[in-house]
């Protein structure tokens, strides 16, 4: 019985483990691209060792009792207009120019880009860790310096 204990998986720190180790090595790459086609590709290259629907949207509507709000549920993306929801949210965050905004703008926006993006919610699984990359690898191809170390640690 004992060694049985011993030979099971823990599933969850598999999936942290992989994931972690290719968000590393997805951070070190220099590629970036503002598109729902990019963020698919975060999302694949991530789990790839995990799931198998690894960059595939989400298929089915869902919601998720949140303790935070009462037990109540985000509204998320609805499945049929996923990509369309990205595209638009995406198209809208081309059209800025942070070179001519204020800083406090800039970090504005960008949350507001990021909480929609997030709240879509493409993807069964993974979709904070993949927003999370997405956005530090835009944020690095617009020339800001990103300290993530709050995720490394967690």
């Amino acid at each position: 019985m004992e060694k049985e204990k011993q030979n099971n998986i823990n599933h969850s720190e598999f999936e942290c483990d992989f994931v972690s180790m290719r968000i590393v090595e997805l951070l070190e790459k220099d590629n970036f691209e503002l598109s729902v086609d990019y963020l698919k590709y975060i999302h694949k290259y991530l789990f790839q060792d995990v799931y198998e629907f690894a960059g595939e949207f989400r298929k089915i509507d869902f919601s998720k009792h949140e303790k935070k709000l009462n037990n109540d549920s985000v509204a998320y993306g609805d499945c049929k207009t996923l990509k369309e929801s990205l595209e638009y949210d995406i198209s809208i965050e081309k059209e800025k120019n942070y070179k001519d905004m204020s800083i406090v703008d800039v970090i504005k926006n960008i949350a507001d880009f990021t909480s929609n993006i997030w709240q879509v919610y493409p993807f069964r699984e993974g979709n904070t860790r993949t927003t999370a990359v997405f956005i530090e690898k835009y944020l690095i191809s617009l020339g800001y310096a990103v300290d993530n170390s709050l995720f490394k640690d967690k």
